[in-house]
Formats: C-alpha cells, sequence, structure tokens
C-alpha cells in the first residue's frame, strides 16, 4: 500500500490523463500553496479542480471520498468557494470522477455504484452521473 502523498499524486496522474483524453485542456499551478491541485480550460473559461482519491467501501457498493482537506486529523476545511469541481480517482475501478462542488453538501460524499437495499433514490449521488 502506498503513502497519502503518492496515492494523492497517482490520482492527480490519473485524472489529468482523464480530461486529457476527454479533449480539456489542464493546467498545473507552480507550488502547492492553492486550494486547488489543477485548473480545466474548457474553452470558455477556467474551473479550479481539487483532486481527490477515492475508495470503495466493503460492500462495493459505495466510492467514497472526503471533500474537506485535513488538517491532520484535527481540524476539517471546506473547499466551498474555492473550488469549482472535485476530481475523484478510484484505483479500485480505475475510474474518475468530477463532480461539481455544489453538488457535495458535507464533509465526506458517497456516489452510489449500485442501489441501496431500500430502493431509495431520494439524494442519491450516482457514480455514473458524475464519471468522465
Amino acid at each position: 500500500m502506498s503513502n497519502p502523498l503518492t496515492t494523492g499524486e497517482i490520482a492527480e496522474a490519473a485524472v489529468t490523463l482523464a480530461l486529457l483524453r476527454s479533449g480539456k485542456v489542464v493546467l498545473h499551478p507552480y507550488g502547492n500553496g492553492q486550494r486547488y491541485d489543477i485548473v480545466v480550460d474548457d474553452g470558455n473559461q477556467f474551473h479550479r479542480v481539487q483532486v481527490k482519491a477515492g475508495w470503495l467501501t466493503p460492500d462495493k457498493s459505495v466510492v467514497r471520498f472526503s471533500a474537506c482537506s485535513n488538517n491532520k486529523g484535527y481540524s476539517r476545511r471546506s473547499y466551498q468557494g474555492q473550488i469549482d469541481f472535485f476530481a475523484v480517482y478510484c484505483a479500485e475501478l480505475d475510474t474518475v470522477y468530477l463532480i461539481p462542488i455544489d453538488d457535495v453538501p458535507g464533509n465526506d460524499c458517497y456516489l452510489r455504484l449500485t442501489p441501496t437495499k431500500n430502493n431509495q433514490e431520494s439524494g442519491v449521488k450516482w457514480a455514473k452521473d458524475y464519471q468522465l
């Protein structure tokens, strides 16, 4: 298992590749001081993107990711107002998801791969709707 820095670098490389394959222009800021990892130029405007590594839940029904930054476990800091999208790479599925910040209301986000046990649809974020 790789360390968190390596996991993040792999996620950023996978997201960059997926965006390039989808015809987007990807810009990387110089240095690490920004709240976003990459910028995507869609031809009309720039979008700030925070890259996250996602993981499957044990039952493999959901891709989960942290939608905030952790300061060594002591405080959580939201990205609201500082990014436009999360780009999430799930290594177990080798898949990238692009989620608008407004679709991620809390500290954690869950992208559902399979139907819920009670067939609930309301409030469910389907992974397929965000897949690149």
